[in-house]
């Protein structure tokens, strides 16, 4: 049916923020479009709080296209689905695709719906029936508690039994929504797999590595993050981005230059699918390598800097001292003929002593001096008779 694109809502679970759209992605569609003057198939519900309008299920890139291309109507095909079939169908769109960007926001999206549900249950007889039944079928829980939560009567159950369940649901709730609760919800009811638990880890491991571990209990941050997600999705495949979060770490990459580094070693492709995870990795080894060594020679340039500063200011200081030696050769010159031309006996007394003292102290600056200079110079003591 065709419906006003005016009245149509984007996947409440569909995150636009991180995850819009790609240019590249959009001007395809466009393209399509254009060409074959066909419409793409939309899938949607109907508004479940809001009456004549519509929710996306899947098409964003495509609604995003027409609207650029002045489509006032698009050709909707209709099916209302709940809640759990929103996040699962609009993963399942991404299933097939090995960009990093798509596997990522998928299972982002499945990640935040199953943490919101759980947050707001408090025991596992309040689940949703399907997340329920996902928790059964993975190892989440023992054989004798899944024949328990099997029956799918808490009634029959003891205070005991009841107890331990809600232990065990209390464990998983602590450890966070991981791998295989996240493949079970996927590939529930379905007559073959559609999402690999590889493929969800290796998504998760992104998650975990930008948000740093902390402790549970006293929220100390146990391990920093260490990669920028969005860093890792500019390249093609998901292999390549695993080996780039992967040499990150390795290699001590620093998040602030990672997207420098991700866009260097894409740009020296001949193009952007080119290249396997060993070549990513090696990229990222030689980048480490020449930072370092750069690294090396600004810290050697640094010394010399430093260097070059000291002797300016020494060179500033000999010129300085030297003028004061010129000024005190003059005094004294002018003092000892002075002295030639008077009596000694008047110069006495306490200004004898205080010169005396004062002469001492040049002429001990002025040895110190000299093993610098053309000429050493020695005290020698006079004796009782010479005095």
């Amino acid at each position: 049916m065709n419906i006003s694109i005016d009245l149509i809502d984007p996947n409440p679970h569909r995150d636009l923020i991180n995850y819009p759209p790609s240019r590249e992605a959009i001007d395809e569609k466009k393209a399509l479009i254009e060409k074959t003057h066909l419409w793409p198939t939309v899938v949607a519900r109907h508004h479940p709080t809001k009456k004549a309008r519509f929710q996306l299920i899947f098409g964003h890139t495509r609604l995003a296209a027409a609207k650029e291309l002045g489509m006032k109507e698009i050709n909707l095909s209709i099916d209302d689905v709940d809640e759990d079939d929103m996040v699962i169908m609009l993963a399942d769109e991404n299933r097939d695709s090995d960009l990093p960007a798509r596997t990522n926001e998928s299972v982002s999206v499945i990640r935040l719906y199953l943490k919101e549900i759980f947050d707001n249950c408090n025991s596992f007889e309040e689940l949703p029936a399907k997340i329920k039944e996902a928790l059964i079928n993975v190892n989440a829980y023992d054989t004798k508690s899944k024949s328990l939560l099997e029956k799918k009567d808490s009634n029959s159950l003891s205070n005991k039994q009841l107890a331990d369940l809600h232990v065990k649901f209390g464990n998983i709730k602590a450890r966070g929504i991981g791998a295989p609760v996240i493949y079970t919800f996927l590939n529930a009811n379905k007559t073959k797999e559609t999402w690999s638990q590889t493929k969800i880890s290796e998504a998760l491991a992104f998650f975990y590595a930008s948000e740093g571990k902390r402790n549970s209990k006293t929220n100390e941050t146990i391990e920093e993050p260490y990669i920028d997600i969005k860093a890792a999705e500019k390249f093609s495949s998901n292999e390549q981005a695993i080996a780039f979060r992967q040499a990150v770490k390795t290699y001590k990459i620093p998040i602030k230059d990672q997207k420098k580094v991700a866009d260097k070693i894409i740009s020296e492709r001949k193009s952007p699918k080119d290249g396997s995870a060993n070549e990513v990795k090696k990229a990222v080894k030689n980048i480490a390598i020449a930072k370092e060594k750069s690294k090396a020679l600004t810290i050697q340039d640094k010394r010399k800097i430093q260097e070059d500063h000291e002797v300016k200011e020494l060179k500033e200081q000999i010129t300085s001292t030297s003028k004061l030696f010129i000024n005190t050769a003059s005094a004294i010159d002018l003092l000892a003929r002075k002295l030639k031309e008077l009596n000694p006996s008047v110069f006495s007394g306490l200004e004898v002593l205080e010169f005396n003292n004062n002469c001492d102290s040049l002429i001990d600056s002025l040895i110190r001096l000299s093993p610098y200079l053309k000429f050493n110079l020695i005290r020698e003591e006079k004796t009782n008779e010479e005095e």
